[in-house]
């Protein structure tokens, strides 16, 4: 094999890595594009092709780098990344399917209504987030802020159903199904944020 070809190779296997990392995260049902999607995708990416690399490269080194030995390498790399990758999707998968379960969707928004909608409470969650004297104390970031509402503002857009919203415009308050479904897409977007 020669260098050109391991220089392919190993592209090929860094966009393959970072392909598979963006379909993991467009398959949040809440995702967005924005900079920290990006950075999940590039990182997910890096982890993968990284992680898949130690064992082989290990044995490459052993081996001088010696580039009639890099066809079993490679081989070795792209197998060890593929189970990574498979069980870092199965994984995935469960947890979006829990969280999928607890939370129907049923929203009555879309277009600039949900645009719209989705602004407004992220940006009241953002204000309560700041003016929370816990939030000071903790020390929680204003991106952790930043991802917590974007992902509640997203989650409860989906979720809302049409006499929830009826509920609270004419009672002032949110019904108790919404209050449900915000404790729940609470909990999520908790463990979102500290992941980040």
């Amino acid at each position: 094999m020669s260098r050109r070809w391991i220089w392919l190779w190993s592209l090929l296997y860094l966009v393959a890595a970072v392909a598979f990392a963006a379909y993991e995260v467009v398959q949040n049902p809440f995702w967005k594009f924005n900079v920290r999607t990006i950075g999940e995708t590039v990182g997910g990416g890096l982890a993968v092709y990284g992680a898949s690399a130690v064992l082989p490269l290990i044995a490459w080194g052993f081996a001088r780098f010696r580039q009639q030995v890099a066809r079993p390498v490679f081989v070795a790399w792209l197998l060890i990344g593929m189970t990574f990758a498979y069980f870092a999707d199965a994984g995935k998968r469960m947890d979006r399917t829990a969280s999928k379960a607890r939370l129907p969707s049923n929203s009555v928004f879309s277009g600039k209504d949900r645009g719209d909608f989705e602004q407004s409470v992220r940006l009241g969650c953002e204000q309560a987030q700041r003016a929370d004297p816990l939030t000071a104390k903790i020390g929680i970031s204003e991106a952790k802020i930043t991802v917590y509402c974007e992902c509640m503002s997203a989650g409860l857009a989906e979720a809302i159903s049409l006499d929830e919203l009826r509920y609270a415009v004419s009672n002032g308050k949110p019904p108790a199904s919404l209050l449900d479904k915000r404790a729940t897409m609470g909990q999520f977007c908790l463990h979102e944020a500290l992941r980040n």
